[in-house]
């Protein structure tokens, strides 16, 4: 196997990361009662001398997107995941699949940015997203990096500049920039100083950029510049079979150095395995 993880980018594995730490604390959300197996997702988070508990979530009563998104995924996983013997890749069981997405989910749909409407709910952009998870799943089918991704359904609302700042554990406001912009985090806070980010808008196609902010639409890769002095200038991620030099810089995500440092396509695994410290 040349490689399993589950496709984001890092903008997607930190907004991930802040999610599910989100279910874990939002409304709707509590302790579960059965503690998974050692090997299962999450276990890395639990205090050492504690058993492993994990988070049960309540979708709201009119959320019948999160309960269907869960049970579209989980499906896809259980029948599409080859990655049996791969410690976290797969989960120990359905329910365990559908507690954690559906907390994940729900996550994406609370808190005060949400509340407020500076982020809001597509719901035909929804119904692509299930219908995409949904016929993948029918074929086991390798999809493009994101495409699975719950963010699809959200839309923002504020300006570029607009602060987009977690407040304490509620880390909504990271969705809530408008189309074209993302939310660049400055201080992720701690001690006498607090959390701070703001929308800033993507550079486009041969626009400059670098790691101070200045990021590459989705699609684009910040190449090099001329020199060590200049700034990065954005290029059109490579197709399969172009030669690469790390993941960013291929359309798949991934630059296989088994294949002589070329992009390479993905494979059922890359979509439908699980992350093994988020999951999905």
């Amino acid at each position: 196997m040349r490689r399993v993880r589950s496709v984001f980018d890092t903008r997607c594995a930190i907004r991930r990361a802040l999610l599910l730490a989100l279910s874990l604390v939002g409304a709707g959300c509590g302790g579960g009662t059965e503690a998974p197996d050692a090997a299962v997702l999450g276990d890395a988070a639990a205090e050492p001398d504690l058993p492993y508990v994990e988070a049960t979530c309540t979708p709201a009563a009119d959320d019948t997107f999160c309960p269907m998104y869960a049970a579209a995924f989980c499906a896809g996983h259980f029948d599409c995941c080859t990655a049996t013997e791969e410690p976290g890749l797969r989960y120990a069981t359905m329910e365990l699949c559908i507690q954690r997405t559906t907390c994940i989910c729900v996550a994406g749909r609370s808190g005060d940015a949400f509340a407020a409407g500076r982020v809001t709910f597509d719901a035909p952009a929804a119904e692509v997203l299930l219908a995409r998870v949904r016929d993948g799943a029918d074929g086991c089918s390798a999809l493009p990096p994101g495409s699975l991704e719950v963010e699809a359904a959200l839309v923002g609302t504020l300006v570029e500049g607009a602060s987009c700042s977690p407040d304490g554990t509620d880390y909504s406001n990271l969705f809530a920039c408008a189309a074209g912009l993302y939310c660049y985090v400055t201080d992720f806070g701690g001690g006498p100083s607090p959390a701070a980010a703001d929308c800033r808008r993507y550079r486009a196609e041969s626009e400059a950029c670098d790691a101070s902010g200045m990021t590459c639409a989705p699609g684009l890769y910040c190449a090099d510049g001329a020199s060590i002095d200049d700034p990065g200038i954005c290029r059109a991620q490579r197709g399969g079979g172009m030669a690469c030099a790390n993941d960013f810089e291929c359309a798949s995500d991934l630059c296989d150095a088994l294949a002589g440092d070329t992009c390479s396509e993905l494979d059922r695994d890359d979509t439908w395995c699980v992350d093994g410290e988020f999951g999905r």
